[in-house]
């Protein structure tokens, strides 16, 4: 059990949700009558038939009642739904006891389910696009305690995640406020090395890199980083954790408020210049402390 990740909760999740729903439709009945039978709202019903959530293991055991399992069935279901809620519990542990080499891992599993990532980003690059340096940096500077060996482990795996980018098959859409791209992390010349990293990346196929500059900001106010992932699952990044929301409703506000970030920020040709200025400016050595200066 210790070796799970969260991507084998995601398929665990899924698995137990779509035999659920078997039993509700070899009942014949819709979603809403299965709400009025077991006083669950319709919307909860469908989060764990979809895997969204992981159940109770009393909630599954009341529905495995209602739908009439066998007992031997409702049984297993339920013990499935207790290990699901074993796992999240030692992962929630392994998380603060594996260091953060582990948590990136974790990160790429669950990473593997998806093919549509949209990601809105404040202050930093975001992970899938750091080169190492950048990335060893921004780490540094979030856990200026962590031992150096658990820094190298947590750059090697972040940097690892990043071949999921060569899958075209995948689609990607970044959108960076200012300081993601102004604000400097480590040394002059790695942020250079960052920046033109980003131009690269930013001719990918499958990527459509968006950003914001000082004189376009982001039309509606932002308060953290997130990501969605195809249109099941936002994880939101906040400075001491992370959150995870599978609430469909919830989903439908993130996206609606990614479009309205993606359709104000430049276009991926003015981003571009945007880089390319940048990078001139601080080969010609406009830097004022960690931010690139704007030429007037």
């Amino acid at each position: 059990m210790s070796d799970c990740t969260a991507g084998d909760v995601q398929r665990s999740r899924r698995e137990l949700g779509a035999r659920l729903r078997q039993g509700r439709l070899a009942k014949q009945w819709s979603g809403e009558e299965l709400a009025l039978k077991t006083e669950f709202s319709q919307a909860k019903i469908s989060r764990i038939e979809t895997g969204r959530v992981s159940p109770r293991p009393r909630d599954v055991k009341r529905l495995s009642r209602a739908l009439g399992l066998p007992r031997e069935l409702a049984e297993e279901l339920t013990s499935e739904a207790q290990r699901i809620a074993d796992i999240n519990q030692n992962l929630r542990r392994a998380r603060s006891e594996g260091g953060i080499g582990r948590l990136q891992g974790e990160h790429q599993a669950a990473e593997a389910l998806h093919t549509q990532f949209r990601t809105f980003s404040m202050g930093l690059v975001p992970g899938l696009l750091q080169v190492p340096a950048y990335s060893r940096s921004v780490i540094q500077s979030a856990l200026p305690s962590l031992g150096t060996n658990d820094l190298t482990a947590g750059v090697v795996k972040r940097v690892e995640r990043q071949s999921i980018l060569d899958d075209v098959g995948r689609q990607f859409t970044f959108v960076l406020d200012p300081t993601s791209i102004y604000f400097r992390y480590g040394r002059p010349e790695e942020h250079l090395v960052q920046l033109q990293h980003l131009r690269a990346v930013a001719h990918r196929p499958n990527v459509t890199l968006r950003a914001f500059s000082h004189e376009r900001p982001p039309p509606v106010p932002v308060f953290h980083s997130f990501t969605l992932f195809d249109e099941s699952r936002v994880v939101i990044e906040l400075i001491h954790a992370e959150l995870f929301v599978a609430d469909p409703e919830d989903i439908l506000h993130y996206r609606r408020w990614f479009d309205r970030l993606l359709d104000g920020a430049l276009n991926e040709h003015e981003t571009l210049e945007l880089i390319d200025a940048l990078i001139q400016r601080q080969q010609g050595g406009g830097l004022s402390g960690n931010h690139i200066v704007e030429s007037g």
